[in-house]
């Protein structure tokens, strides 16, 4: 496929469905529209799509994800907007990194590492976990939609916590909580701890959160088996070691699995990395904004996997429109958002 423009490239991507750990033909492509853009680019042992520019020591890594949520939506330009699976989360910041870093002039020493990475919307975070002591970047920029004027600096940690109890079938006459009765107290005295550490919080990026995302209850007529899904939002400074204190200690008989822990992150707004977008956004007439999410991304683990390097999260689109059947994303914006960051990798 010959890419003709910005937006060529970007409805190129989004056509191609590339729900987690199915990314291998989108990566393929990015690979080869990288390549004819002037990169040196290849797929990594994990299926990243990694695309290198310039020569110099002094690296920029910019990482956005390829990986969707399920549920292919007709792609289709309407009203100045690009609809389809991914066009916001994430292949609208994707997409701005690799444009944006093609038309960079000044390469002098430096280089810039542009990733696709794989599996950011499940648990395993493969393609940012890769990165890992396999780069020396001076920045790091992340593709997440914030808006083309706004900087992403924070975001919540997380954990999912897996419950299982099963019980022996009794008569409903019998004394006694049956599993399921179990598990709702359980699932309280956890919204409890919640509600105590939040008493004197106001913002929601500032609150211990947890969800209740899946129960399922199932029995063979001799043993019922109750199985809860619980994810919790850990905000900075909360010590997540309180939350496998109190479930050791309220458990009862259940089987408890505690998976993925994402530590929360925020990040200064006054190192050079930020001082940048602030510089090119105002050359660009644009009033920058400030953005802490209650979500995770793949800032969390690159962030702390480089706790010294400056990082920042960036790209165009409404993250309101994230999972949902309508996203789409402004065109106009996304310009706009190739705009800025071209201007930042220059003077970086």
């Amino acid at each position: 496929m010959i890419i003709l423009n910005d937006l060529d490239f970007l409805k190129s991507i989004v056509e191609i469905y590339s729900v987690s750990e199915n990314e291998m033909a989108v990566t393929d492509h990015i690979v080869e529209v990288m390549k004819k853009l002037g990169f040196n680019s290849y797929k990594d042992e994990v299926g990243n799509a990694v695309g290198e520019i310039g020569e110099g020591d002094n690296q920029i890594l910019l990482v956005g994800h390829i990986d969707t949520v399920p549920g292919e939506i007709p792609v289709k330009i309407r009203g100045g907007k690009l609809y389809g699976r991914g066009s916001v989360d994430a292949k609208g910041p994707f997409a701005t990194f690799v444009m944006a870093a093609s038309k960079v002039k000044n390469l002098k020493n430096k280089k810039i590492v542009v990733v696709g990475a794989v599996e950011e919307e499940i648990a395993s975070s493969k393609g940012a976990k890769n990165l890992l002591n396999k780069h020396k970047p001076e920045f790091i920029i992340i593709g997440e939609p914030s808006g083309y004027d706004a900087i992403t600096i924070g975001y919540k940690g997380a954990t999912r916590v897996e419950y299982q109890l099963d019980k022996e079938n009794f008569h409903t006459a019998g004394e006694g909580e049956n599993e399921i009765e179990e598990a709702i107290n359980f699932f309280l005295k956890l919204k409890g701890l919640v509600y105590n550490y939040n008493q004197d919080k106001t913002k929601i990026f500032d609150k211990l959160q947890i969800q209740l995302s899946k129960v399922n209850s199932i029995s063979d007529g001799f043993t019922n088996t109750i199985h809860m899904d619980l994810r919790f939002r850990i905000p900075i400074g909360y010590d997540i070691s309180n939350i496998k204190k109190f479930i050791e200690t309220n458990k009862g008989n259940a089987q408890i699995k505690i998976h993925g822990i994402e530590y929360p992150i925020k990040v200064p707004k006054n190192n050079d990395l930020v001082k940048q977008f602030l510089k090119s956004m105002r050359k660009h007439h644009i009033k920058p904004r400030f953005k802490v999410k209650t979500g995770t991304s793949d800032m969390n683990v690159l962030g702390y996997g480089y706790p010294d390097v400056p990082i920042v999260t960036y790209g165009p689109g409404d993250s309101s429109l994230d999972h949902t059947p309508n996203e789409h994303i402004i065109i106009k914006d996304y310009s706009k958002a190739i705009e800025v960051l071209t201007e930042v990798l220059e003077n970086l």
